[in-house]
């Protein structure tokens, strides 16, 4: 009897198994399908229709410094320069979104950075960040991975914990990349009977450990009831550069 109990838990373990490795793989196959989604529109967008804005606006604004038959004419022209320029804006806001264009302008540290206090700033959170030069840690299309880490932790942040102020620390020790979000926040509760922290299940932490996974490292929680939060993810790099 026990070397029946003991197949049947054998079996019901690689199944347990098998089924995690597939929810695993589709998990990051659906982010990675995301991503390039993301990137696709935001290129689209960038290319096609932030083009045809600039040439709206430049049009509007060439008219505007030539005589007009009307003053009416003239504050038409006026109102069509500054439709053009507030879609243009929302146009970009939208793109930045979608694939922020900062990776491949001033690339991640910078990128990071700037996120983090435009971030923390509209929250009215007082933000701090210790971000080292790691733009040539990873590949490119893994850095999208770190950057969404980082902001969907400080949206958190700023929506959920009430905090007043908020630390990002980015450090390459060695072979390892760590990143760091620390807050003084109201925290979250102790782990639920199964184990599984309530942050969990929500607050997009799933995708930000899928994405960890993904790079090859892994993201740790610390939190408690009054005690802040802190987000600690390690990614191996594969060489020491």
């Amino acid at each position: 009897m026990l070397a029946i109990a003991l197949t049947g838990h054998e079996i019901r373990v690689r199944q347990l198994r098998r089924e995690h490795a597939r929810q695993t793989a589709f998990s990051r196959q659906l982010i990675e399908s995301q991503e390039l989604e993301r990137r696709r529109i935001a290129n689209e967008m960038h290319d096609s229709l932030g083009q045809e804005l600039a040439i709206i606006r430049q049009r509007a604004r060439t008219a505007c410094e030539q005589p007009a038959d009307s003053v009416a004419v003239g504050k038409e022209l006026e109102e069509i320069a500054g439709v053009a320029e507030r879609i243009d804006a929302e146009v970009q806001a939208i793109a930045h979104g979608l694939r922020p264009y900062q990776l491949d302008m001033i690339r991640l540290s910078k990128t990071l950075d700037r996120m983090a206090h435009r971030v923390a700033s509209a929250g009215r959170i007082a933000c701090v960040t210790d971000i080292a030069r790691i733009d040539d840690a990873l590949p490119a299309g893994s850095q999208i991975h770190v950057y969404r880490i980082v902001q969907e932790s400080l949206n958190n942040v700023v929506k959920h914990s009430k905090a007043t102020q908020v630390q990002v620390t980015v450090a390459r020790e060695r072979s390892v990349l760590k990143v760091r979000v620390e807050d003084n926040g109201i925290g979250f509760r102790s782990p639920d009977r199964d184990g599984a922290s309530a942050v969990d299940h929500g607050f997009g932490v799933t995708g930000m450990r899928e994405r960890a996974l993904m790079l090859g490292g892994m993201m740790e929680i610390q939190t408690s009831p009054g005690g802040g939060t802190i987000v600690s993810v390690a990614v191996p790099l594969e060489s020491d550069q």
